[in-house]
């Protein structure tokens, strides 16, 4: 494709595409969703399975004292938002170790995307980005 990939965000984590367009196939824009880690989807078993059409994941945390909260029904997902269910890399509950182990084992080199998803009035952007940062290259060494 000359340098040039078509990339779709999967947002239905119990059936990730599989699509061909002639000599063209699709790439996948890997995002850790939110849906994902709320229903209790294993977003590593779908990493694993389409790392080769990945060419960029989006990374985030969760704060598991809401998410419990949100499962249980004690809270909307809007709620659970306001709420600071998600954060940065290093600053919730996911060890990403097995995820960098995987992109590591499959020779990974497409991008990282840190989300935050969280209030920059009580959450300072500049200093979760570099706890994001300095997480990546602790736990992953890049």
């Amino acid at each position: 494709m000359h340098g040039a990939h078509l990339s779709w965000e999967q947002y239905q984590p119990s059936s990730a595409p599989s699509i061909e367009f002639g000599a063209f196939s699709l790439r996948l824009s890997g995002d850790r969703d939110s849906r994902e880690v709320l229903i209790g989807a294993d977003p590593l078993e779908i990493l694993e399975t389409y790392i080769d059409r990945t060419v960029d994941l989006h990374i985030k945390d969760i704060r598991p004292r809401v998410v419990d909260a949100a499962r249980a029904g004690s809270m909307s997902f809007e709620f659970a938002i306001v709420e600071g269910v998600f954060t940065v890399p290093g600053d919730g509950g996911i060890d990403y170790t097995e995820v960098f182990a995987l992109l590591k084992k499959h020779g990974y080199e497409g991008w990282l995307l840190v989300e935050a998803e969280q209030n920059p009035l009580t959450a300072d952007p500049f200093l979760y980005a570099k706890l994001a940062r300095e997480y990546i290259r602790e736990v992953a060494g890049w």
